[in-house]
């Protein structure tokens, strides 16, 4: 955000930052921390948390999402295993905008979009990661 917020005044027409983070419930001091900065340095940003809902045993968090051998993608929740789309609720954004993405209504190109983006903060130890705790390549780190 800090090298991204210099350019922003070359922007006339207008720009927006924004940080992906995993499911933040368990480190709100690190949202609170992140959206003061954006306050103080950015003209627009915004913040892209998980909040899933399993409707099948009521966890509420982030529903890991898995690519299958044939390209497509499931979510799956973390504590029943459930991976039933209609018993699930998944919220991403999608063209700038927060939208349902369960299985099933996002095409592919969509899917490997939301399955490969740089996450800039991780839930309990602030550590950047890129997509289920691969490491990072340099070009997707931010400050």
């Amino acid at each position: 955000m800090k090298i991204e917020g210099q350019y922003l005044a070359l922007s006339s027409g207008g720009a927006v930052s924004y940080i992906e983070t995993s499911d933040m419930q368990k480190n709100p001091e690190a949202i609170i921390s992140v959206i003061q900065y954006m306050h103080e340095h950015i003209m627009y940003a915004e913040v892209n948390t998980k909040l899933d809902t399993c409707y099948n045993c009521g966890y509420q968090g982030e529903l890991e999402m898995i690519k299958t051998e044939n390209g497509d993608f499931r979510f799956v929740c973390p504590v029943c295993k459930c991976d039933d789309p209609d018993k699930q609720l998944v919220t991403r954004r999608i063209c700038g905008y927060m939208g349902v993405v369960n299985a099933g209504n996002v095409n592919k190109g969509r899917g490997d979009d939301i399955y490969n983006r740089c996450l800039h903060l991780d839930s309990e130890s602030n550590i950047r990661y890129v997509n289920h705790a691969k490491p990072i390549p340099k070009s997707c780190l931010c400050s």
